[in-house]
């Protein structure tokens, strides 16, 4: 009630539980998500769901558990199917079940921009973008999969204008080039570039 008070309006588009895998699930299960289905009933929320960055496990669970929300934001990148998932281990159930798909993390939240030291057997590497791929081919690499929106995040209004000039000069790419590019990143995927994931 507070929020909508402070946001002047009597309802919200979306409302997510965000990032579960840090809440206990039972609770999540028991409380929350009863708390926002009532919210929605209420018509204080047109659609509900749930976001996460760190497990495509915890995203399994939950959609495991119900089947009363409608979203879910989760990481979609080109680097995402060569660690730990979320393309491979959550999308199909989603698509499946025609849920919205909010993809986050499309530039591995500015990490694609960036050099990664060496660790372990892992030797140093040049950034994502652009030693290995363009910032256009890793947003329409997200773009061809089956999501609602890509969430971009830029960070200037030069990086907004790009997004939006890349964004009109979209072509879905085939299949093949997808994996082509996914194949030409792979020896990066790691959780020093996609920090955020467990």
């Amino acid at each position: 009630h507070t929020s909508l008070h402070r946001l002047g309006t009597d309802h919200l588009d979306i409302l997510l539980l965000h990032d579960v895998e840090f809440v206990p699930l039972p609770q999540v299960w028991e409380e929350t998500v009863p708390a926002v289905l009532k919210a929605k009933e209420q018509g204080k929320a047109k659609y509900i769901g749930f976001t996460g960055h760190r497990s495509p496990e915890a995203h399994k669970r939950m959609l495991e558990r119900t089947d009363v929300l409608q979203t879910c934001q989760m990481p979609i990148n080109v680097l995402d199917p060569s660690f730990n998932s979320f393309i491979t281990g959550v999308l199909p159930t989603l698509v499946e079940r025609n849920m919205g798909v909010l993809a986050m993390k499309t530039l591995s939240n500015g990490a694609f921009f960036k050099a990664q030291r060496a660790r372990g057997n892992k030797p140093a590497t040049g950034p994502v973008i652009p030693d290995r791929i363009s910032v256009e081919q890793a947003l329409h690499f997200v773009w061809s999969l089956p999501v609602s929106v890509l969430i971009s995040g830029p960070d200037t209004v030069d990086q907004l204008k790009e997004n939006i000039a890349i964004a009109r000069r979209f072509t879905a790419m085939s299949e093949d080039d997808r994996l082509a590019l996914i194949e030409k990143t792979a020896y990066l995927a790691d959780d020093r570039v996609e920090y955020y994931k467990a």
